[in-house]
C-alpha cells in the first residue's frame, strides 16, 4: 500500500499465528532542496503508484 502524499510506500500482512496486522516501510523516499522553496519539497511517488 502506497501513501502518496507521505512519500513512503508500505507492506501490509496479517500474521497468521497471533492474527495482527502488521506494517513495515518498504520504500521511504527522501526530500529534495528547491532554490524555489524555504523547506525540502516531499517526494511524490506517484510514478511507483501508477505501475502498481
Amino acid at each position: 500500500m502506497g501513501a502518496v502524499l507521505s512519500s513512503n510506500v508500505f507492506h501490509f500482512w496479517r500474521n497468521e499465528k497471533s492474527s495482527e496486522y502488521r506494517a513495515e516501510t518498504g520504500i521511504d523516499f527522501e526530500d529534495r532542496e528547491h532554490p524555489d522553496w524555504d523547506m525540502p519539497v516531499p517526494a511524490l511517488p506517484t510514478d511507483i503508484h501508477t505501475s502498481f
